[in-house]
């Protein structure tokens, strides 16, 4: 084993176990669990990233970890179909004093590099992680492999010819009629379907199903928003003519109004008239007694 370093040993804060992850490709959302351990001699702080946190959800992301102290995270693959090859995940670990309380704002401040161990975390490859799907053809397949027994026997192993066929004592192949009969099938299912492509067209299919899913709802959002931008639109158009045709009314209202104040005579204009003296009236005398009128007397007798 290849000696560390004395520098290496010094900075050497957490370690994570295993190092790479496993996802198993059977569930909806794969997840994986991953142990970190201080193994230094302080309090230390962590965090983990990733270069795709949209697709990978982290619990938890940071925290701290005491002397010797093991902690699991768990790492969930939002779905299947999300996984690429390219991505990585960084595990960082520096020293935390005993003051440090909030493990969000301790990444905030800067950080002394001097003191900073960093370990990869390595997802496997799609190839590596899901189960092997066997293509029909690969039995039929005409670059399987052959081999000849030390008797010299014609012997058929897995991956061999297929049935009827053998080696002849010089090392080539005899096909039997019915082998030959059969064999223009065999390759025509291998040229409709090449060996090791069956799963990848079934995922590429699922993720072009996905995506076209995908830009068919973001069609759909940008129509409605652009329907509600042109209704806003509409509304203020219909806003600034009502307040134009206000504005003229107050106009209007305002010339009327003049007009009426030029045409009344304010009351202070118009003058009192004075008031002259009142003369005494003469005294008024009876009328006297008309002559032609004839005079009546009225006498009154006692009853007989």
């Amino acid at each position: 084993m290849a000696a560390v370093s004395p520098f290496a040993q010094k900075n050497l804060l957490i370690a994570a176990k295993p190092n790479t992850l496993d996802f198993n490709f059977n569930t909806q959302t794969p997840a994986c669990t991953i142990l970190l351990q201080n193994i230094s001699k302080q309090r230390i702080a962590w965090r983990l990233q990733t270069n795709s946190p949209t697709r990978y959800f982290i619990s938890p992301s940071c925290g701290f970890l005491t002397v010797s102290e093991c902690f699991p995270v768990t790492i969930t693959l939002v779905s299947s179909k999300r996984f690429h090859e390219r991505h990585r995940f960084m595990l960082t670990a520096a020293f935390a004093g005993e003051m440090s309380k909030n493990r969000k704002e301790f990444w905030a401040h800067p950080i002394d590099f001097s003191h900073l161990h960093c370990v990869r975390i390595t997802p496997l490859c799609v190839e590596t992680c899901k189960s092997p799907v066997v293509s029909p053809s690969s039995a039929l397949s005409p670059t399987a492999s052959t081999a000849v027994s030390p008797s010299g026997t014609n012997t058929a192993v897995a991956g061999s010819p297929g049935m009827g066929e053998g080696l002849s004592s010089d090392g080539k192949i005899v096909t039997s009629p019915r082998a030959s009969a059969e064999k223009p099938s065999a390759e025509s299912v291998d040229q409709s379907a090449p060996l090791g492509t069956s799963s990848v067209r079934v995922d590429s299919s699922g993720l072009v199903n996905e995506i076209r899913c995908l830009v068919a709802s973001k069609e759909e959002g940008t129509r409605k928003m652009l329907e509600a931008v042109n209704n806003v639109k509409k509304l203020e158009m219909e806003l600034d003519k009502v307040a134009a045709a206000t504005r003229q009314c107050k106009m209007q209202y305002a010339k009327v109004m003049e007009t009426l104040n030029s045409r009344m005579v304010p009351s202070s204009a118009i003058s009192p008239s004075p008031l002259l003296p009142l003369s005494p009236c003469p005294p008024v005398s009876p009328p006297p007694p008309s002559l032609s009128s004839p005079s009546f007397s009225l006498q009154l007798f006692p009853p007989s």
